[in-house]
């Protein structure tokens, strides 16, 4: 049975560090999959970046899509799947469902993280997804923008229920949320 790990956070809060070290300790045999599509030179300058930071011996997959599947794939291959990040997955789906009218996109990427979860436990890897906390600040102004963070925060929603740990990294600093959460029927 496999492990799955979400560590979110906001921006540069050092979630994707935090995961990097985390996917260190537990093996060597690690690949790290890659959802970003770097198609301008500042995207392509936080890629060098990430890139320069991971160990000469992990390999890299990119995956833009169909992230369950290809999830399923690297967790027969490798000890460790590194996922950075969920937030960049999601806009790409997004867009990829943005003329797709016959469905409700939330509920298809909530089943397709369903999918993810159900990918993870079935193989016997550990599986740390790297994730954006973006529900945070006002509500978007556009519908463009609103979707995003809705879908973005339902599929964080779903992986950290079936997760067997969730960090929060805020400036630097990270908490093990599995560890400190409460639910309201315990505070009753």
């Amino acid at each position: 049975m496999g492990t799955l790990i979400v560590v979110t956070g906001g921006s540069r809060s050092g979630k994707s560090e935090f995961a990097e070290n985390l996917a260190r300790q537990r093996s060597k045999k690690t690949v790290y999959i890659a959802t970003a599509v770097a198609d301008d030179e500042e995207m392509k300058a936080r890629v060098a970046r990430h890139q320069k930071r991971r160990p000469k011996g992990w390999q890299t997959v990119e995956a833009a899509c169909d992230l369950p599947n290809v999830t399923a794939q690297a967790a027969c291959k490798y000890e460790t799947v590194l996922i950075d990040s969920l937030t960049t997955y999601a806009a790409s789906f997004l867009y990829a469902h943005r003329h797709d009218e016959s469905q409700d996109t939330e509920n298809a990427a909530l089943q397709e993280m369903h999918s993810l979860a159900k990918a993870v436990k079935t193989n016997g890897a550990t599986v740390i997804i790297v994730t954006d906390e973006v529900g945070s600040g006002i509500v978007p102004d556009n519908a463009v923008s609103r979707a995003f963070r809705d879908v973005l925060g339902s599929m964080n929603s779903v992986l950290a229920a079936e997760a067997d740990r969730v960090y929060l990294s805020v400036a630097g600093l990270t908490v093990d949320l599995k560890k400190i959460s409460v639910r309201a029927e315990e505070e009753i």
